[in-house]
């Protein structure tokens, strides 16, 4: 049976749902699923294209068992990450982070999950919003806990 985590963005009255990727990362899928909820403020990558992370405060040294490799000169501007993969960093940056559109700048990608496509359009709209809020000062909490 898949598991199921929930992103909500309470002012915003969205809700996105995605299904872990226990099948590519479970020791990983584990330790985030150990530690929902988690309570954020949404950010927007600043460079990066259409990603938003939000901080956590897991700290945690387990390493993913798949790392997707998109560092290579042909990989930059155009790196293949699908729309609504999200990655958790518990090992510097200490976040998780959602695509809503492209990424821009190359990187590695341990996925933890992936939102399910229909709920791609409503994850998209938060991202623009996000995006907006950076440069209006208007920022939006996230709540991500399990699906009941």
């Amino acid at each position: 049976m898949s598991r199921l985590i929930e992103m909500e963005w309470p002012e915003l009255k969205t809700k996105v749902v995605a299904t872990l990727a226990d099948d590519k990362n479970p020791k990983l899928c584990d330790v985030l699923w150990k530690n929902l909820p988690i309570e954020s403020i949404q950010s927007h990558a600043g460079c990066s294209g259409q990603m938003m992370y939000a901080f956590h405060d897991i700290v945690n040294f387990t390493k993913p068992e798949h790392v997707e490799d998109h560092t290579a000169p042909k990989y930059w501007g155009k790196v293949p990450w699908p729309v609504g993969v999200i990655r958790f960093d518990t090992q510097g940056f200490q976040n998780i982070m959602v695509m809503w559109g492209k990424r821009t700048e190359p990187g590695r990608l341990a996925a933890v999950g992936f939102v399910r496509e229909s709920d791609l359009g409503k994850l998209r709209q938060v991202g623009e919003k996000v995006l907006e809020g950076m440069f209006t000062g208007q920022y939006y909490k996230v709540m991500i806990k399990k699906k009941e």
